[in-house]
């Protein structure tokens, strides 16, 4: 004969399967035993439930430690402030921040330079300097040209201020002579990492 029933420690309750002992030959009995029994296995439902539950766990974790580029600053084509903090900017590189430069083109498009060398500059101008590369520059305009390499195969290297200056020069890949070289300005956007 067996009975279930839940033995308490004070704050949890544990269920327990119980026995009687079969009596001796004198037919008394010799003891009542109890376990605790066994909890019931997990159904293959809340297995899944559970691997997909810690799957999205390391996917959030994974993507919160990711690093988004924060905007700190924008200036106009002449190179006046029209949003954040050019001192917020020189901070963060002289706190060894990478930073990343959108150069807005409204007639042809927007341009986004990674900045390989910085420059923040300690006279009077206070501007903070990115210079950049293109190692094979290409056509980016959309039709049967796009993506081909530019005739001569060439580089493109860019300078860019907080004074709104972008300039860039193309370097001839085979003989390192200069192709060209322009300085223009543009409204400009620097985000820090």
């Amino acid at each position: 004969m067996s009975a279930a029933f839940a033995h308490s420690t004070g704050r949890t309750q544990t269920p327990m399967r119980c026995w009687t002992g079969h009596g001796d030959l004198s037919g008394g009995l010799i003891e009542q035993r109890c376990m605790p029994t066994m909890q019931p296995p997990l159904h293959m439902e809340t297995i899944m439930i559970l691997k997909k539950s810690l799957a999205l766990a390391i996917l959030t974790l994974s993507a919160g430690a990711s690093h988004a580029w924060t905007l700190v600053y924008t200036n106009d084509p002449s190179g006046a402030a029209t949003s954040g903090s050019i001192q917020t900017l020189r901070n963060a590189i002289n706190s060894g921040a990478a930073v990343k430069v959108l150069i807005h083109r409204p007639t042809a498009h927007n341009w986004l330079v990674n900045c390989t060398n910085i420059s923040v500059r300690n006279d009077t101008s206070q501007a903070v300097v990115c210079v950049g590369n293109w190692p094979l520059e290409s056509q980016l305009g959309i039709g049967a040209q796009f993506s081909a390499a530019t005739t001569p195969a060439q580089a493109a290297h860019f300078v860019i201020n907080t004074l709104g200056q972008y300039s860039q020069t193309n370097v001839r890949l085979g003989d390192g002579g200069i192709v060209s070289s322009t300085i223009v300005n543009h409204q400009m956007s620097w985000f820090v990492e």
